[in-house]
């Protein structure tokens, strides 16, 4: 419509004055901000009458009308819908409400974190010496490491550990396979368990056989 007056040489306030209307509802016509305009009954007819004036066919401008009224309608309570909720998510009752479950949610994390280290077994490694060992001393060490303050345990013997959690013990081996228990144990109970094997080969000694000289 804005393109028809143009075309015709009227201002905004020459339409007003010919149609007896406000120019604001010209404008608001011109830019189809229908739900600023009068009722429905009051709408239509400044359509056909500026139609008229400008030199459109009055039955199709208010066709138009009639169909982008309603899209216009639908815009407008989308966005009044879209402000509400937006004031509401950024109401300061809602805000504090979001920050007092952020910090719960931190702290019973934080809780869980700690009772999981807490209640869950203790890591263990042995460095040395690996399952499954043969040695030919009678005499190995055994390196490994924990925790710091987890009690370590050898075939139910407990021993001394660095501040650390590492560890160091000399085993003593009986001819044949040897095995050896590890533990780690928390204050609380849990504990991790590891087994090594150790073979320590026996001496063979050669007894001559009947007729036969060794020299």
């Amino acid at each position: 419509m804005r393109a028809y007056r143009k075309r015709r040489g009227f201002s905004i306030k020459d339409i007003a004055f010919r149609l007896g209307l406000a120019p604001h509802f010209i404008d608001c016509l011109e830019s189809c901000k229908y739900h600023k305009l009068p009722g429905e009954v009051y709408a239509k007819n400044f359509v056909r009458r500026y139609a008229r004036l400008v030199g459109i066919n009055e039955q199709e401008a208010c066709e138009q009308y009639t169909k982008e009224r309603p899209l216009r309608q639908t815009d407008k309570k989308v966005r009044q819908s879209l402000r509400k909720r937006l004031a509401t998510w950024w109401h300061p009752a809602l805000l504090t409400r979001l920050a007092g479950i952020a910090v719960l949610i931190i702290v019973v994390g934080y809780v869980g974190l700690q009772a999981r280290n807490i209640f869950s077994a203790p890591p263990l490694a042995i460095d040395s010496p690996s399952d499954g060992m043969v040695s030919k001393v009678a005499i190995v060490q055994m390196f490994g490491h924990s925790l710091p303050e987890t009690k370590i345990q050898i075939n139910g013997r407990e021993i001394i550990t660095g501040t650390s959690g590492d560890f160091v013990e000399f085993l003593d081996l009986a001819p044949g396979m040897n095995t050896f228990t590890i533990v780690a144990i928390k204050k609380h109970g849990a504990r991790t368990t590891v087994v090594r094997n150790i073979l320590l080969e026996e001496k063979v000694s050669v007894v001559p056989t009947s007729g036969v000289s060794l020299h």
